[in-house]
Parts: C-alpha cells; sequence; structure tokens
C-alpha cells in the first residue's frame, strides 16, 4: 500500500520502535488515540503483585518494543510530536536506516503471538537455530495460514512450530500433527514480502 504524500508515494510499512524511559502505557495510550497509526505491542500473561494481591494481568512482552505500521512520515512526525518513541535503526550499507518488517513476516507473527492463553515460548534470535527443519504451514485451528519451520527445542519432546521476524524475535508454540502441512522452502518463502 502506498500513500501520496507532497510530491512522491510513500510506502505503509511495519516500523520497529523503541520505547523510552519506561513509557510504554503512555505510547500505547497515544497509539490509540491515532486513527492514522496501525500498531502492535507483542504481550504476555504475567502474575504480579499490587498491593499485597497477586493478580495476572497482560503486559508487554518487551519493555521497550513496538510496531506501527504506517508511512515513515506519519511514523517520524508522530515520534516529533510524542518523544516516547524513537526508531530502531539499522546499517544498511554503511547508512542508518529504520528497522523495518515485511508485511507477510509481521501477519505471521501476529497470528500466533496474539494468542495469549497459548503456550507460547518466546527466543531471542541467538537462542534459536533456525536453519533445521521442515518449513510449515499450518491448516486449521486458531493459527490457521501461519508458516514457519519446525524445529526440536532442546529439553522438549514435542517439536515446535517457530514463528520469526529475523533479527528481533521468535514465538513458538506446540501443535497437533493434524494442523501441519508441510511445505517447501520455495513455497515458505514464495510469499514473503
Amino acid at each position: 500500500m502506498e500513500t501520496e504524500l507532497g510530491s512522491g508515494k510513500q510506502k505503509v510499512e511495519w516500523f520497529v520502535m523503541n520505547v523510552y524511559a519506561s513509557g510504554m502505557k503512555k505510547a500505547e495510550k497515544l497509539l490509540k488515540s491515532e486513527e492514522s497509526l496501525h500498531y502492535y505491542i507483542p504481550k504476555k500473561y504475567a502474575v504480579r503483585k499490587c498491593g499485597g494481591k497477586t493478580k495476572r494481568e497482560l503486559v508487554p512482552l518487551i519493555s521497550n518494543l513496538l510496531f506501527i505500521r504506517a508511512t515513515h512520515k506519519q511514523v517520524h512526525d508522530f515520534q516529533k510530536l510524542y518523544s516516547v518513541i524513537g526508531f530502531v535503526i539499522t546499517l544498511i550499507d554503511g547508512k542508518r536506516t529504520p528497522l523495518v518488517v515485511p508485511d507477510s513476516q509481521m501477519e505471521n507473527f501476529i497470528k500466533v503471538a496474539s494468542h495469549y492463553e497459548a503456550d507460547l515460548v518466546y527466543y531471542r534470535p541467538d537462542e534459536l537455530n533456525l536453519n533445521k527443519g521442515d518449513y510449515v504451514r499450518i491448516i486449521g485451528g486458531a493459527f490457521n495460514g501461519a508458516k514457519g519451520q519446525l524445529v526440536k527445542i532442546d529439553g522438549k519432546r514435542n517439536k515446535r512450530f517457530v514463528v520469526t521476524i529475523p533479527n528481533i524475535l521468535s514465538a513458538t508454540v506446540d501443535l497437533k500433527p493434524e494442523f501441519i502441512q508441510k511445505i517447501t522452502k520455495e513455497e515458505f518463502y514464495s510469499e514473503q514480502d
């Protein structure tokens, strides 16, 4: 999707954003009120003690990370107004560039990570060897349509389905064999951005 802005077009993309100084609640509140920006904050359930009581609540998976889908200009304008967030930057050909996640990778990640009640386990990229395993598509069930890999996690008897945003985060979940359709590496990458 592209939008007309000024003299050129800007592509709508998923930008990886840092949240500064424990400002996740403020950032989420501001993003909820901004209709032109679509955002995603990976979350998990955690047990917290508050006022002497223990309760289970939904909290950000990573306290300083969220994703915004919009044009670069829209995100930059929002960032200038509210200094609570900033672009995650990567070097491409020696140039500092905002880190962008392709739509298909983000859609797969959201399909899996949005099921807070599932037995999801998250890993940093250096904690998994994703070069092993079969590429699969999930057919039916809560994760229908998601694509990823099957890997064996040390200490686990079952194979787990892995959805990853390369160099950022991976989510895994146990799946029943009837929900798994083996696909080729070419099929996996043919629909990727």
